[in-house]
């Protein structure tokens, strides 16, 4: 259904500090497990939807809107390989060259816990406006390509909930030339269960099967 886009969707990724980077500049380095579940929508259909994810997070306190740009890989031939990947994403902040900035390395999800979910382990690490200078000593070069608009919450057992739109930019390095992904005729929406906190895989389909009928899962061979 959205057979450009899915590879910039997985925030469910092994991540790893390289060595290179364990001098300066200072990195922060965070690792978790996360299970996750995707899918898709009719924008359409999106009104009854967010509502009934309202009342879901009305207790937690944690619901609200987010903006994130997508600065996609560009690797040197003798560092890149299929299966390993980066992404730097850049969150909720309007201008450029000011961005707080993660970067993600991503690689092999581990087999599937139950269809349509993955479980992997991921490490963010919170590089700030050292990005340029950090990419370097790796052989990347970066630009942006793609934007995440949309909401987030999460429910009282520790279910992260996020429904977004996904745009491209135009100009590679101006993230203010978005233009829509997805053509007039398949205007969709993107809904991801992420849990980090311990909530099993059928917590995370039971709260699927909850939120609407409507929902088309995503299933993803492992790679």
């Amino acid at each position: 259904m959205l057979p450009d886009s899915r590879a910039f969707l997985d925030m469910t990724t092994t991540i790893t500090k390289p060595a290179a980077l364990s001098a300066e500049p200072t990195l922060d380095q965070k690792s978790v497990t996360r299970t996750v579940i995707r899918g898709t929508f009719p924008l359409s259909s999106a009104e009854p939807i967010v509502f009934l994810i309202k009342c879901l997070c009305s207790q937690s306190g944690q619901f609200g809107d987010f903006n994130e740009w997508d600065r996609v890989y560009s690797m040197s031939p003798e560092t890149s390989t299929p299966k390993n990947s980066i992404l730097l994403r850049n969150h909720s902040v309007p201008n450029y060259p000011d961005l707080p900035v993660s970067l993600f390395y991503l690689g092999r999800p581990e087999r599937r816990v139950t269809a349509p979910c993955e479980r992997r382990s991921i490490t963010a690490v919170s590089i700030g406006r050292e990005a340029d200078a950090v990419l370097s000593l790796l052989g990347c070069t970066f630009v942006y390509e793609y934007m995440r608009k949309g909401l987030r919450c999460r429910t009282r057992n520790g279910i992260v909930i996020e429904i977004f739109t996904i745009e491209r930019f135009q100009e590679k390095h101006d993230v203010h030339s978005t233009i829509p992904l997805l053509s007039d005729d398949e205007k969709y929406a993107i809904i991801e269960l992420i849990s980090d906190t311990g909530a099993s895989p059928q917590e995370l389909e039971d709260l699927m099967r909850h939120i609407s009928p409507h929902v088309s899962l995503h299933t993803h061979p492992n790679v």
